[in-house]
């Protein structure tokens, strides 16, 4: 009972430092309008507004007014979807025309860009090639390994990207 007792001190002291905010906003507010010796078109216009409402119907705690706009019984009802759920329910909807944008049927169009290449080695982007066995390296240091490849070797590296040379 004692935890519930100190969950209950600082729910009501959090209520008073919010009322305390909002009497200073609405104090703030008010010395931010113009004075009492403007035109009277002006005083009228400044009656009509959201503030002079505000002002004259001496709320100080903004929490405790009754909001319209908000549905208390409100649930929301929507649940989200995966890919794989969103793919399998259109699957099912098999009514759909052949040329019909799907999930399941997104198809590109080749890249204009060209391929990257990368390290047969390391797999980071490969800068260079070397000439002599065709494999792909990043850097001086990667060369150095690749020019201690025992011979043979390096068709296992270019295998690994399909670029090996058999010979029939």
């Amino acid at each position: 009972m004692a935890h519930a007792d100190i969950g209950q001190s600082n729910i009501l002291f959090w209520n008073k430092q919010v009322a305390r905010g909002a009497q200073i906003l609405s104090a703030l507010l008010i010395r931010a309008l113009p004075s009492a010796a403007d035109t009277p078109q002006h005083q009228d216009a400044r009656e009509g507004s959201p503030l002079a409402s505000f002002k004259s119907s001496g709320i100080s705690n903004l929490h405790s007014v009754a909001k319209p706009f908000k549905n208390t019984e409100y649930a929301n009802s929507r649940r989200w979807k995966n890919l794989k759920q969103v793919v399998a329910q259109e699957q099912a909807d098999s009514d759909w025309p052949v040329d019909f944008p799907a999930y399941w049927a997104i198809d590109a169009p080749p890249s204009l860009l060209p391929q990257k290449k990368y390290c047969d080695i390391t797999g980071l982007p490969a800068l260079y090639t070397d000439p002599k066995t065709n494999i792909r390296y990043h850097s001086a240091e990667v060369y150095r390994v690749v020019r201690t490849l025992p011979p043979g070797s390096e068709q296992l590296y270019l295998a690994a990207r399909n670029a090996n040379v058999t010979l029939k």
